[in-house]
């Protein structure tokens, strides 16, 4: 699930669109996505997200993103509520309040489950996969990010990315 940019133009048009959990069945990794997923960590993560963001963009020649403390605050808080709740929702309802609460024109937020950040991000930059967090991960539009993942209780990695312009 993704917010994603928007000009000015469009946000007049959304502004009352709302976003909904993801339901359990749409969740990021399948079983053979976890056989092909790298080996976990102490933490049950691999690596940082913010290493496999950066280096996507690498790859592509685009800037590398800059973390942001207050982005990465932010995220880890939504990351924790989701493992607690055991749903993935966004942080906000719109694009219009995510812009406020981040004080940015352009901004992004991915919200995702799985069995591991590796995972995740291995089925998010999948080509046959839905393009929207990819999208945001790619986006020149932005230049900071952060992002939180927390464990819940039914063994899954809940992870949350936001993303920010200058």
């Amino acid at each position: 699930m993704v917010l994603g940019i928007r000009s000015r133009k469009q946000n007049r048009k959304h502004r009352k669109s709302s976003l909904t959990p993801i339901p359990e069945d749409e969740c990021c990794q399948s079983k053979a996505a976890r056989k092909r997923s790298a080996p976990k960590s102490k933490t049950g993560t691999c690596r940082n997200s913010h290493v496999f963001v950066n280096q996507e963009r690498i790859k592509r020649c685009l800037p590398v993103l800059v973390r942001c403390r207050d982005l990465e605050a932010l995220a880890k808080r939504r990351a924790e509520l989701m493992a607690d709740r055991k749903v993935v929702t966004h942080s906000v309802g719109n694009i219009t309040d995510l812009q406020r609460m981040l004080s940015r024109e352009d901004v992004g937020e991915n919200v995702q489950r799985g069995g591991s950040v590796a995972s995740m991000h291995i089925a998010t930059m999948d080509m046959r996969s839905d393009p929207a967090n990819r999208r945001n991960i790619l986006s020149r539009h932005f230049t900071e990010f952060g992002t939180g993942a927390a464990k819940g209780a039914d063994g899954n990695v809940y992870l949350c990315q936001l993303f920010r312009g200058a």
